[in-house]
């Protein structure tokens, strides 16, 4: 990701990491002494975050049915270190019947 400043104003660069960019860096992070992920990691999991709300919000209202195994693949996303240290950052930006979903999610096992 970068920005860029012109005379003409700023550009923003970003290209998306892969869902197997992310599970390559998702390391221990609190075994190496780092607790910080980069910008593009903390995007591409707030994208991730916006789509599973998404998807919560059109089952509350019936628009999709119910998707087995939905809680599952929450639980196995957040409880990946990058992604679980981005959602326990922004927990509090979220619609609180969704951030109880995605809590019970995480307790699933």
């Amino acid at each position: 990701m970068s920005i860029h400043g012109s005379g003409r104003g700023w550009t923003f660069h970003y290209q998306p990491l892969t869902i197997n960019q992310l599970l390559e860096l998702s390391y221990p992070l609190e075994q190496f002494g780092w607790s910080r992920h980069t910008p593009e990691e903390e995007i591409f999991v707030n994208l991730v975050v916006l789509q599973i709300s998404s998807v919560f919000e059109a089952l509350k209202t019936g628009l999709v049915i119910k998707q087995e195994g939905l809680r599952r693949d929450v639980w196995w996303f957040i409880s990946l270190p990058i992604p679980k240290a981005v959602w326990e950052k922004g927990t509090v930006l979220q619609n609180d019947d969704f951030a109880a979903y995605v809590e019970a999610c995480r307790n699933w096992k």
